[in-house]
């Protein structure tokens, strides 16, 4: 989003061997010029700049203005602005008036008049009287369109910061005895700050600098600001950004501010004046809505607009943020095409970007704006066999001195790209019709081939891909919960989803710690797998993470195994024998589980087992003991119980074997037991 930096009507003439902006008035026959002093009266309007103007030669006498910002942590929403004037000696009188929202003007040197304040020169008075004065801060809007936010604020003061529009300086006039004296304005903080030619940011921060392409990239960031994006990438993408756009000069220098995200700003980004512009601490660079590159392409947009092309401003910003990070290799084709797309909503039906009463305060202009400015883009690189691109045509718009006109826009279509992109470009911005969003294969046939770019997914749970190993389990895994000392696998697919053959760099952190890199080679559109593994020691929530996705993993400590049933195999013993005491044991949660199972008798352990078993899993756990004394004897195991009982042994009876012997029924005694036998051998005798 652009805002319009103040702009007075100057005349630059040269005072001296100065250069001074504003109007010089030479008052030979006006009564302002006398023969004994000859002193001339000049007039200087207060204008842009972030430092000095004019020289300083040798010869010449410099009248300094210095407007310096100060925080008023007591009064949130206003800072005092105080402005600290150097009159040189030649210098005999100095008017000037505050502006008209001034709070609580002060003087230091100044008279006050009626039509403002004057300096005059005399033996009592100082040569560097100061003016100050209270202003408010606070800016609100409200603002549609993709740069727009959900709060209100354009510009604001907190009390310990302040991200704020520079104000003018003063206008002056002086009476001067000759040579005549250059006038130098400075604009500068009390305290940590930085003031640009058209921001000023108050406040503790920390200042970054990079350079490239002849142009000097400053990046203020507030204490108060928890930058998300690196700053290396947000460099980056505006530096790029800065070697790809070729439309005429570039500033020599850029100033970047950052603005603390606690504050509900009505924009996410505002570039004002000529190089100045912030953005919302919180505004990634991998997204279609660049704002960072929005707001640089606003730095190179040097010409002025009639109604019929005021769209352009945004709109050019809006296309070139969108496919400049597509080829910076930051989002991948689907989204730029769904970016450019919204400009086919119907609510943006009505718009036609030549008329601006159609989409003003709607966001038309970004949205059908940044749609169409595509397509003709698209249609001039094909018409020219990829020899030209709109930028001939900004570049054009540029260089002309004059406001660009309606016909000026199609005129420099028409010149660089022929009839064909021209009639498009007249359909597309003088009427409602609009565009289709062309196909990938389309994109590659008219711009340059699309980098490669790689996108990395975990696998689900669930999936062959996601498994776990170690001294529970080794299978698929169903949930991400896992226990100390388990090993998860995971198969991370690799696509290039870019438009050519490319070398990738898998790198896996766990908590931002790096686990993993993966390298390789993937042509356009192909998937490949990489294997990484991570091993969980500790209990806890970690994050697996490629850097595009994201696998939360629960580690907890393994369940307590439950035994839920004991058994013997005979409850009843006649003498003394030996029985078998088995628990089962089993492990209802959806973790796995550890645990020492011990079976006992009375209080004599019998056996102790210790048992780890999957989620869902069960074991059993088995002891023997040898009963000689009748009795009852009662054996236990994890709250269950079980009761044998031992009888009196009688004659020729045992307790050895299975069953219940000794018991009482039906059946043949021990003698008639062996008479049958011994029948049956004499039978089988006689038959053989």
């Amino acid at each position: 989003m652009r805002r319009g930096a103040f702009r007075t009507a100057v005349v630059l003439v040269v005072l001296g061997l100065g250069i001074v902006a504003g109007v010089s008035v030479a008052a030979a026959d006006d009564g302002n010029t006398t023969a004994a002093t000859n002193e001339r009266v000049v007039t200087t309007l207060a204008n842009g700049s972030d430092g000095a103007v004019g020289t300083t030669p040798a010869q010449s006498s410099t009248l300094t203005v210095t407007q310096e910002y100060r925080l008023t942590p007591d009064q949130p929403g206003r800072v005092d602005i105080q402005w600290q004037f150097t009159i040189p000696d030649n210098v005999v009188e100095v008017k000037t008036q505050f502006p008209a929202d001034a709070v609580n003007p002060r003087r230091n040197g100044f008279e006050k008049t009626d039509s403002g304040s004057v300096w005059k020169e005399s033996e009592q008075s100082t040569r560097t009287p100061t003016l100050t004065y209270t202003a408010e801060v606070n800016r609100t809007a409200d603002v549609s369109g993709p740069i727009g936010s959900d709060g209100r604020f354009m510009f604001v003061d907190k009390g310990d910061w302040a991200l704020l529009q520079r104000r003018p300086g003063p206008d002056l006039s002086f009476r001067f005895r000759q040579p005549e004296p250059t006038v130098e304005r400075i604009n500068t903080t009390a305290g940590e700050g930085v003031a640009g030619q058209s921001l000023v940011f108050l406040g503790s921060h920390e200042t970054y600098e990079r350079q490239a392409h002849d142009q000097r990239f400053r990046l203020v960031v507030p204490d108060a600001a928890d930058l998300q994006p690196d700053r290396s990438d947000v460099f980056q993408t505006v530096m790029d950004t800065s070697g790809t756009l070729r439309v005429g000069d570039r500033d020599r220098q850029v100033l970047m501010f950052v603005a603390p995200a606690t504050v509900p700003w009505a924009v996410r980004g505002l570039q004002t004046g000529d190089r100045d512009f912030y953005g919302v601490a919180d505004e990634p660079v991998d997204t279609a809505n660049n704002v960072w590159i929005h707001e640089y392409v606003h730095t190179r947009q040097d010409y002025e607009t009639t109604d019929t092309t005021r769209w352009t401003k945004e709109a050019f910003a809006e296309y070139y943020a969108g496919l400049l990070t597509l080829e910076q290799g930051r989002i991948d084709f689907e989204a730029f095409r769904q970016y450019l797309d919204r400009g086919t909503r119907s609510r943006y039906g009505d718009v036609v970007l030549a008329d601006n009463d159609t989409w003003d305060g709607t966001g038309g202009n970004y949205y059908v704006g940044a749609l169409a400015t595509g397509e003709i883009d698209r249609r001039i690189r094909l018409a020219t066999g990829r020899e030209s691109t709109l930028q001939a045509v900004f570049g054009r718009m540029n260089s002309q001195s004059t406001l660009v006109r309606q016909s000026d826009l199609l005129g420099y279509i028409g010149s660089v790209a022929g009839s064909t992109p021209q009639s498009a470009a007249r359909q597309y911005t003088e009427t409602t019709t609009r565009p289709e969003v062309w196909s990938q294969i389309a994109h590659s046939e008219a711009f340059q081939r699309l980098p490669a770019q790689f996108a990395y997914a975990f696998p689900t749970a669930g999936s062959n891909g996601l498994r776990v190993s170690g001294p529970y389990r080794n299978r698929t895994l169903a949930s991400e919960v896992l226990v100390p000392g388990e090993t998860l696998t995971a198969d991370v697919n690799v696509t290039n989803i870019g438009g050519s053959e490319g070398e990738y760099e898998l790198t896996v952190a766990r908590d931002g710690e790096t686990i993993a890199t993966r390298t390789g080679t993937a042509l356009a559109g192909e998937s490949v797998t990489e294997r990484v593994r991570a091993t969980f020691d500790t209990p806890g929530t970690f994050t697996l993470s490629t850097g595009e996705d994201e696998l939360a993993v629960e580690v907890v400590e393994p369940a307590t195994p439950t035994v839920t049933d004991l058994a013997v195999n005979r409850t009843q013993i006649a003498g003394s024998g030996t029985v078998r005491v088995t628990a089962t044991v089993e492990n209802s949660a959806n973790r796995p589980g550890n645990g020492t199972v011990t079976i006992r008798r009375g209080g004599e352990t019998l056996a102790s087992r210790h048992v780890r078993l999957d989620a869902g899993g069960s074991t059993e756990v088995s002891a023997t003991a040898t009963l000689t004394d009748p009795g009852e004897y009662e054996f236990g195991a994890g709250g269950q119980s079980v009761t044998v009982t031992v009888g009196e042994a009688t004659s020729g009876e045992t307790g050895d074997g299975e069953g219940t012997a000794g018991e009482s029924g039906p059946g043949f005694g021990v003698a008639v037991t062996v008479l049958a036998l011994a029948g049956l051998l004499l039978v089988a005798h006689r038959r053989k």
